[in-house]
């Protein structure tokens, strides 16, 4: 699951469920990943689902057994935001606040980024376009509300050891230092950042806290950690190295643990 990959000013408006002002400290954000047909890339092995493939579903899963956030990784593109919009309302009807990245964290205008807003969705995610259009994302944050974008980070690492920033789904390099791009990503209004270690996210073996430490230490903004959880145990540590809450895909999606189960490792 890389994160958003293919793999005159308003007044302030409010979005989304119970969340008005951001992403509560020491969330759970839970996650599908929606291919351009409006179903999940895999079918999840959650026993009560039954090898669905239906996010909504899914997200109704998520939602009964307490979870409050989901990032949707919709791999449509922004050309079908119809068939966008109705998966968005329907995570929305489930009760839980939604942050959507649409066709690889993209937001082609204000606009449409306020439609996404309007059918439910708390946040939209944005990774391609603040690296080519970053001052769109912060037209958009000021019109909007910076809470209802969240800058999403990418990340890989050379055989060096050297980590870069990657956007378009993971596939182009930018050249870019997470901990200064983190730094960049704050000034152009956004509300938290997503961060997601595309190396640990393939791999398993807990989260990348040496990068999450050097992304805080640039910016002020909350950070939410991701990529390369695989039991409930690999949690708290995030949250002990100040990350905001962290991101679940894998543990949930094939059922080897439970929104419980997280919740509680967790408290």
């Amino acid at each position: 699951m890389c994160l958003g990959r293919h793999n005159g000013r308003t007044a302030l408006m409010s979005y989304g469920p119970d969340i008005t002002q951001g992403i509560p400290r020491h969330s759970l954000m839970c996650c599908v990943v929606v291919d351009s047909h409006g179903r999940t890339t895999e079918p999840t092995q959650i026993p009560a689902l039954r090898s669905s493939t239906d996010p909504v579903r899914i997200a109704q899963h998520y939602r009964s057994e307490g979870a409050d956030v989901i990032f949707a990784d919709i791999w449509d593109t922004w050309g079908n935001l119809g068939r966008v919009l109705r998966l968005v309302e329907g995570l929305s009807a489930t009760g839980l606040s939604v942050i959507a990245s649409i066709d690889n964290g993209a937001l082609p205008s204000i606009e449409q980024a306020q439609e996404v807003l309007d059918v439910g969705a708390f946040a939209i995610a944005v990774n391609t376009t603040a690296v080519d259009d970053p001052q769109l994302v912060t037209a958009a944050a000021r019109t909007l509300g910076g809470q209802h974008f969240v800058g999403v980070i990418n990340v890989t690492t050379s055989p060096e050891g050297t980590w870069d920033v990657r956007v378009d789904g993971g596939r182009r390099p930018t050249g870019k230092h997470p901990a200064q791009w983190a730094a960049e990503l704050s000034t152009l209004g956004i509300g938290s950042l997503v961060i997601n270690d595309m190396d640990h996210e393939t791999d398993g073996g807990g989260f990348n806290l040496p990068l999450l430490q050097a992304i805080l230490r640039t910016t002020g903004v909350p950070v939410i950690c991701g990529g390369g959880s695989r039991s409930p145990q690999d949690l708290p540590p995030a949250l002990t190295a100040g990350a905001h809450g962290v991101l679940v895909l894998t543990q949930l999606h094939d059922g080897s643990h439970t929104v419980g189960e997280l919740l509680d490792a967790l408290r």
